[in-house]
């Protein structure tokens, strides 16, 4: 049987790229024979490190060919039909889509987020296709909610991480070392900082967080840990962080991590004692390892994230110092503890993904 895979790959987004190995564990457990390609921005990094065949996104007649001879064109994880980053790219992966049913290929999406889709013709197209899909499974409320109301047949799961992040122990991380000495570090808390670019934040906002930081987690009690996800995303800012915490308190200790290997990320968010963090699945991950996370929110996900797990975040807009406090304050006295049955039924819920799509292959 041939899968071909298609979604936002190959750009080192580790939320992405977590989502793509456990899938393709899974289907490498259920279908030992398989054949499975990537359609992806750095094939040869599918190749390396996921053991598939990988197509550059691209090369339209490989693609082609790729979906005339699959049996199924699947988009694991994420949120691909949006136009929120940009119209371009719905419209890709619509072209994918209506080139599967042009050839009359089944395709699947699975533990998919849709929209926000602010563009009339994307809104029809997309709607229109996907009633052609075998299997539609949603991460979330929202989108699941989105698709009944256009008579869309589809399963309100949870995102696939819930469940591959379950499964990954808690173990030691090589650290580097960038500002401190080792010694410092010795019995205090961890607190760790996950930014990413974004328009909205700026050097002031910057340095906002950075007075709430020292202020509510002081450096004589805990370490800094910058973790950098996406390197063309999140390493210019985080490094221009750690210097800026630097110049506020220089005897503190602040560590920069840029870790490739998926699972050594997973295990060092889970090792957090405190985490704050831009992207989704930092926070998920934290969360789901019981530790304490608040999200600094730029995505309508985020928010949806935060409120199903009643946790809270900061809007990006607002940095107001006394709301950053407050917002700090609540983050070192959450007990995450609260969140376990919430976070349990999500990690069914994701297993559930596996379910629906062995029945649909079936």
């Amino acid at each position: 049987m041939k899968f071909l895979l298609a979604g936002y790959f190959g750009f080192g987004n580790f939320g992405d790229e977590a989502i793509l190995k456990y899938f393709i564990d899974v289907l490498h457990f259920y279908y030992k024979e398989a054949e499975i390609s990537v359609i992806s921005q750095s094939p040869h990094i599918i190749r390396k490190n996921f053991g598939a065949n990988g197509i550059y996104r691209f090369d339209f007649r490989a693609i082609i060919k790729e979906i005339k001879s699959c049996d199924y064109l699947i988009f694991p994880g994420g949120s691909v039909l949006q136009d929120i980053t940009s119209l371009k790219s719905i419209l890709y992966y619509l072209a994918l889509i209506y080139l599967a049913i042009f050839f009359k290929k089944k395709f699947i999406l699975l533990a998919q987020g849709i929209g926000p889709i602010n563009s009339f013709v994307a809104q029809k197209l997309t709607y229109k296709f996907l009633k052609k899909a075998s299997l539609v499974t949603l991460r979330d409320e929202k989108s699941y909610d989105t698709l009944i109301k256009h008579d869309i047949s589809a399963e309100h799961t949870a995102d696939l991480l819930w469940a591959f992040t379950q499964n990954v122990r808690q173990n030691s991380n090589k650290e580097e070392v960038i500002y401190g000495e080792i010694l410092n570090s010795i019995e205090k808390k961890k607190l760790g900082i996950q930014l990413r670019t974004w328009k909205s934040l700026t050097s002031e906002k910057l340095v906002l967080l950075a007075q709430a930081i020292l202020k509510n987690f002081p450096h004589n009690e805990f370490d800094y840990k910058l973790i950098c996800l996406q390197k063309n995303s999140d390493k210019e800012i985080m490094i221009e962080f750690g210097k800026l915490l630097h110049k506020l308190a220089p005897k503190a200790f602040i560590e920069f991590f840029e870790e490739t290997d998926i699972e050594k990320n997973i295990e060092l968010l889970q090792n957090m004692d405190y985490m704050i963090a831009m992207r989704f699945h930092a926070g998920l991950c934290t969360i789901n390892a019981e530790k304490s996370i608040l999200m600094i929110s730029y995505d309508p996900k985020t928010e949806a994230f935060c409120n199903e797990l009643g946790l809270k975040y900061i809007d990006i807009e607002n940095f107001d110092p006394e709301i950053l406090s407050s917002k700090m304050l609540w983050l070192k006295e959450f007990n995450p503890a609260r969140t376990a049955l919430k976070t349990n039924i999500l990690v069914k819920k994701s297993q559930q993904n596996v379910d629906f799509f062995i029945k649909v292959i079936e």
